[in-house]
């Protein structure tokens, strides 16, 4: 039972972590997010909406207390963030975006949000238990 806990408190750390490097690359190199936003969003909004729910996310799965709600907070996030996933595999121009430049990537791309949904939803069921 010691060594799950670890396990699951390890990979709300590294997820923390994770969400914090993606935050502060909102900052550092935000062109490069820019081409993963669709032309109706207001890209500053999109930055700002990112780094401030990434930034909150990161902390509070580093934090013990509030690991279990920032596990499922994660989970909420990357389902609003799927919308993009499946509007990038529709695109017709992948050269566009920097960091999605084939329909290739895009589609692993897409099967790693599926599998970051499915793996935050049950890290949250696995932090409910550990704290009871």
């Amino acid at each position: 039972m010691k060594i799950k806990r670890i396990l699951i408190v390890g990979i709300s750390i590294i997820l923390g972590v994770f969400m914090l490097f993606a935050a502060y690359n909102h900052v550092a190199k935000p062109e490069a997010y820019s081409a993963m936003i669709p032309f109706f969003i207001p890209q500053q909004l999109a930055h700002l909406f990112a780094i401030i729910t990434e930034s909150c996310i990161g902390v509070f799965l580093i934090l013990p207390k509030n690991r279990r709600y920032a596990a499922l907070a994660m989970c909420l996030l990357m389902i609003c963030f799927l919308p993009l996933h499946i509007w990038d595999l529709f695109r017709e121009n992948h050269a566009e975006n920097i960091l999605i430049p084939t329909m290739q990537i895009a589609i692993i791309r897409f099967i790693i949000q599926i599998l970051v949904i499915v793996a935050t939803f049950f890290l949250h069921k696995a932090l409910a238990k550990l704290e009871k």
